[in-house]
């Protein structure tokens, strides 16, 4: 039988005095709980013990081998005309020759020898349902493995159906072998093997096309052969009993639920899964029984007082869980359900675009040397849209200054620099947003607007001062100013933090201050109040319904013009209504002509 040449070490090959050839094939197990073998074989014309060295040299190079031990699996002594000798393990670690044996017996005795083992790792034995002849067929296909070596891997099957039959399941083997990448699986050797352990050799083109070869291998003379094989088949022999395996579900449904449920009310609803192979599954709560829907059961129960409630399921073979206990806490509270309030939305509103307006917008949160202003950058960030969608301003007429870019320098740079760049005397309207900590002097008779790295310490040095602010616009003389003023000047945050260091008893009071003609001034709240922040809407009280009004809710008449008078009316309902829930007193104030129209929207 020819070998591949990958799969052989041919050295040595000069010819002993009786022409014998011996081959020696060597395996080891894969590993990879398949129970397949990967097998190496090699041919010696010097001696079984060379033939044997060189198989296991083949086997110990082979990459993936790691730690598993290469072991003799077969051995034979080829004469001259062919004729095969078995050999045993301990005749092949021994190096014995038994080729004078061979000699002196009929060669016939070789046909009666048993088909020749194959590691069960390597060999598919499927459909082994005899056929009438009692014929084996027995195939062998092969991959180069392409480390530049010349090696093949081979795999074997037999079958007692048909030539076919073994092709498949040998190629089977060799496609299912984890390392083989692309590797083409080839053919490589075929053989019948007759009831009296005659081999009739296989072409590869008959193996491709499943020509049988028997009725030639009758003509030959091998009647002896036969009758010695029914012999044989008159022996008695006993099967050993084995039950056949089912696939019955003898495992009980898994119910997935917690131990302990707290609820808030005396009726109330407990729900769980259960999970199990079977298809129908049957829950029972407290003796009730329950509809399973896609693994998933509920069950709505009243009881005023703590509980525990047994679960119990069962598959439809019968199989039942154990009961699952589940502890239920009735805990009734009295809770408030905050309003919801509604989120703000400036794409509600449209006017049209003037290039004559310009927005400077200024919100801080995160303070260097105070308490944080929550949500004051937010507050600004959503007034720049509400200045865009709004009041019509383009981007390029809109400074916004948060958190960090609200510094004083920043801050002062923005007044004195850019500001007068974007105003034209006597045509632009300004409008100004600041979202943030503001503060009195000690006196009471200055305001201040604390940028982000104020000290309120030092007032006069590191604040805004309100008096300088608005002579600094007044310079520049604009057609109109509106300033929207989300602070306070009592020395406390949104979230009632005193600002200075020295935190003094005693709020500090302002004084109230003149206002030009041609300024529009909201302020959030009264000059000895606090500017209060609205958790739920995550912005401060003032600067929510101020952009819920500009949204058109604050258009009483529905005229589509929003004038001061009516923007304060509906700043101070709402306003003054959230302020007293959170436990406080806000009132917004307005200076200016309550009758002059602040906004036009479509």
């Amino acid at each position: 039988i020819k070998v591949a040449e990958g799969s052989i070490d041919i050295l040595n090959v000069n010819a002993n005095s009786e022409g014998i050839t011996y081959k020696v094939m060597v395996a080891f197990e894969q590993g990879d709980n398949t129970g397949r073998f990967i097998n190496f074989t090699a041919l010696s014309k010097i001696s079984i013990t060379d033939a044997l060295a060189k198989s296991t040299k083949l086997c110990k190079k082979f990459p993936n081998r790691k730690s598993k031990k290469c072991k003799i699996y077969s051995g034979l002594e080829i004469l001259k005309d062919g004729t095969k000798i078995k050999l045993t393990k301990a005749e092949i670690k021994s190096g014995v020759q038994k080729t004078q044996i061979a000699k002196v017996e009929p060669t016939i005795k070789l046909k009666k020898k048993k088909i020749i083992k194959v590691a069960e790792g390597s060999i598919d034995i499927l459909n082994v349902n005899a056929n009438s002849e009692g014929i084996t067929y027995k195939v062998m296909v092969a991959f180069e493995q392409g480390d530049n070596t010349g090696r093949f891997i081979n795999f074997t099957a037999l079958s007692k159906i048909s030539i076919t039959d073994a092709l498949a399941k040998s190629t089977k083997l060799c496609k299912k072998f984890p390392n083989r990448k692309s590797k083409k699986c080839k053919i490589y050797s075929g053989l019948e093997i007759l009831k009296d352990g005659t081999k009739i050799k296989l072409t590869k083109a008959e193996i491709k096309s499943g020509v049988q070869k028997t009725q030639i291998a009758k003509v030959e003379p091998t009647i002896k052969l036969k009758k010695k094989v029914k012999v044989v088949k008159k022996e008695p022999t006993q099967e050993e009993f084995k039950p056949k395996k089912t696939n019955q579900d003898n495992e009980a449904p898994v119910i997935k639920i917690a131990e302990a449920i707290t609820v808030n009310d005396a009726s109330y609803e407990i729900e769980g899964s259960v999970t199990d192979k079977s298809d129908k599954i049957f829950v029972q709560i407290n003796g009730r029984n329950v509809t399973v829907t896609n693994g998933k059961f509920k069950m709505k129960r009243y009881s005023p007082v703590d509980e525990e409630i047994q679960i119990i399921a069962t598959d439809q073979w019968g199989n039942t869980s154990k009961p699952k206990l589940v502890s239920v806490i009735i805990d009734q509270k009295d809770i408030d359900i905050a309003t919801v309030l509604e989120t703000l939305d400036p794409s509600k509103i449209q006017s049209k675009s003037n290039q004559n307006k310009v927005a400077l917008i200024i919100g801080i949160e995160k303070y260097d040397q105070t308490p944080e202003a929550s949500y004051a950058n937010l507050d600004a960030k959503y007034f720049y849209e509400y200045a865009k969608k709004g009041f019509g301003i383009s981007k390029s007429n809109i400074k916004l200054l948060v958190d960090e870019d609200a510094n004083l320098i920043k801050s002062l740079g923005t007044i004195n620099k850019w500001l007068p760049g974007k105003i034209k005397s006597g045509e632009t309207e300004l409008i100004i947003f600041f979202a943030g900590h503001g503060l009195a002097s000690n006196d009471g008779k200055e305001l201040y607007l604390l940028p982000q790295d104020s000290d309120p310490d030092l007032l006069a040095r590191t604040a805004l001062s309100r008096t300088e602010l608005f002579k600094q616009i007044i310079s520049l003389n604009p057609k109109n100013v509106t300033i929207f003023l989300d602070t306070c000047y009592s020395g406390v945050s949104r979230d009632e933090k005193t600002l200075l260091a020295s935190a003094r008893p005693v709020r500090i009071v302002a004084d109230k201050q003149d206002t030009p003609n041609n300024f529009t001034i909201f302020s959030a709240s009264q000059l000895d109040q606090i500017s209060s922040g609205l958790k739920e809407a995550k912005h401060g009280i003032f600067s929510y319904y101020l952009m819920k009004g500009l949204e058109g809710k604050a258009d009483a008449n529905n005229d589509k013009d929003i004038t001061n008078g009516e923007l304060l009316a509906y700043i101070d309902q709402n306003v003054a209504q959230k302020a007293s829930e959170l436990g406080r007193q806000q009132n917004p104030s307005l200076a200016g002509d309550p009758d002059k129209i602040l906004m036009s929207y479509q």
